[in-house]
């Protein structure tokens, strides 16, 4: 039950006990934000050799690690160095201070509270009277320091509150009071969905009550023999999405759209609404239409003619005595329903429908071969080997998801909330496949192969560079280089170490829109007020 995994096994408890034994495959991002924190650290402790503690000599340094007997190597580049820059600044800016005492990659523990819990703070500052956690995130996906109910985020409070009792227990070694305030910081440079720099701050006692109260309470539910599996947006990041049965039924039920769970309306009541909706549209074109008046009344004299009102309460009486509804999706307009051999042996009746069929099955007082299907079920039988495509998807909906303009704008909504999960699970068996063929196994119908690489120079010496060109045939007097580029804004901040002069010339162009959250921080785009001010 360890801190960067507390969002998962505190909204679903089961996961804690299903994660266990499961393999862990490091993505990418997972392995760059691992290069990051190391390189942060090493900057913050002074491990670099002095030339490298420059700006620019940390550039292209190279990390390796070994990962499950896979050897990966992660290079610093720009950005990677300019964001760990904003984490390392602002904890020396906060740690100015003589009576202040840092804690780099400091392990956390809250057995006290319940056993196994545990977790690695990036950085602890111990200030006069308070305590400051913080929290460096390297990737782009957005990490909230509150939810939308104002929750604090779990990471952070686990830390915060494992950092406390760390320092409860150094209070006196360390001369120091027990702080009566907390403050929690995430540093997340390269999202540009949160501020760069997020805090929230709580009380000691605050902090305490909730490791003993909440955390505790999810960690015994967590415990439990059988406990609870929970999907929802804490599956993105679980070891376990392969094997969870609550995740496998939640992706099915999606993957199948099963529109009664996502409207609330099935196939019938929203063929029954879009055609009232459709008489309704059509009816209000041509309400004040002479003609279209006259032909109305013409048509129902021509139809009353040839179907005597003692046939259509004839037909009323058979529908109501097979139950009045369809037996498969339970439409219960009789205009929409029709009658049906349950044995698909129509051929054989001697009168196959109409007024004859209705006198011979009242004759016969209501034979049981015969059941009530609506025009939709009775025609998709046809075409589906005789099963209603409602009790068993049809050849086409196995085939193929049904088009994103069928789908109700509530429907829309949640295949978007679950997208991402469904998205995440697609990338880890991805991962996983791709490093067990690195390890030599095999899948069927897969194999490894060399990314597509652009050309590149043998040798960075420029003299040298041109000396081999000269040599292949190039004149002499070609120059090789290309005009010098001007500085970005960040690049120039950190040359010069004057963000105020940048501050006052450099714009931030306004971003082009996304689609993000309810729950996102940043303000909600007015599409109409935005088409205004572009005219």
């Amino acid at each position: 039950m360890s801190a960067s995994e507390s969002h998962r096994w505190i909204y679903c408890p089961g996961s804690a006990a299903l994660c266990e034994g499961q393999p862990r495959y490091s993505n990418p991002a997972a392995v760059r934000g691992t290069a990051a924190h190391a390189l942060a650290a090493g900057e913050l402790q002074g491990d670099w050799d002095a030339h490298k503690r420059q700006f620019p000599g940390l550039l292209g340094m190279t990390f390796r690690f070994e990962d499950d007997g896979v050897t990966k190597t992660e290079t610093v580049d720009q950005k990677m160095l300019d964001g760990v820059m904003v984490y390392v600044d602002h904890v020396r800016d906060l740690a100015n201070n003589p009576h202040s005492v840092v804690f780099l990659e400091q392990t956390v523990s809250l057995e006290h509270v319940h056993p196994g819990m545990y977790g690695t703070a990036d950085c602890i500052i111990l200030k006069q009277q308070e305590l400051v956690v913080i929290d460096y995130k390297n990737g782009a996906t957005p990490v909230y320091m509150q939810d939308e109910d104002g929750e604090p985020n779990s990471q952070l409070m686990f830390y915060a509150a494992g950092a406390m009792h760390f320092i409860e227990q150094l209070a006196d070694i360390l001369d120091y009071e027990v702080p009566a305030i907390v403050t929690m910081k995430i540093v997340q440079p390269n999202s540009f969905e949160v501020p760069p720099i997020q805090t929230l701050t709580v009380s000691a006692n605050e902090l305490r009550l909730w490791a003993r109260t909440t955390l505790y309470d999810a960690a015994v539910a967590a415990s439990e023999p059988n406990a609870e599996l929970v999907p929802g947006d804490q599956c993105k990041w679980c070891l376990a999405q392969a094997v969870c049965p609550a995740f496998a039924d939640k992706a099915s039920s999606l993957a199948s759209i099963d529109f009664k769970e996502l409207s609330g309306e099935t196939p019938a009541e929203k063929c029954k609404r879009i055609a009232k909706e459709s008489s309704q549209r059509y009816l209000e074109k041509h309400r004040d239409d002479p003609e279209y008046k006259k032909s109305r009344v013409e048509a129902t004299q021509k139809w009353r003619e040839k179907n005597p009102d003692h046939l259509v309460d004839l037909r009323i009486e058979v529908l109501e005595a097979y139950g009045g509804k369809c037996v498969c999706c339970g439409e219960s307009n009789l205009d929409f329903l029709t009658l049906d051999h349950v044995n698909n042996d129509g051929h054989l009746e001697e009168y196959r429908g109409g007024p004859s069929q209705y006198y011979k099955l009242k004759r016969d007082n209501w034979p049981s071969n015969i059941q009530i299907l609506c025009y939709n079920c009775n025609c998709a039988r046809a075409t589906n080997v005789g099963i209603c495509p409602h009790q068993e998807p049809g050849k086409l909906m196995q085939k193929k998801l049904p088009p994103a303009a069928m789908l109700t704008r509530k429907q829309v909504a949640n295949v978007l909330r679950w997208a991402p999960l469904l998205d995440s699970w697609l990338r880890e068996v991805e991962l996983r496949a791709f490093e067990e063929l690195q390890r030599g196994e095999e899948y069927p119908g897969f194999k490894l192969v060399r990314k597509k690489t652009n050309r590149a120079w043998p040798t960075e010496d420029p003299k040298r560079l041109k000396a081999l060109l000269v040599g292949a045939g190039m004149p002499a007097k070609t120059d090789i280089f290309k005009e010098p580029e001007v500085l970005s804004p960040a690049q120039l901040e950190k040359l010069i170490k004057d963000k105020a002069v940048v501050a006052k010339v450099a714009v931030k162009p306004e971003g082009g829109m996304t689609m993000a959250a309810s729950s996102d921080p940043r303000e909600a785009v007015t599409v109409g007020g935005d088409f205004k001010e572009l005219e």
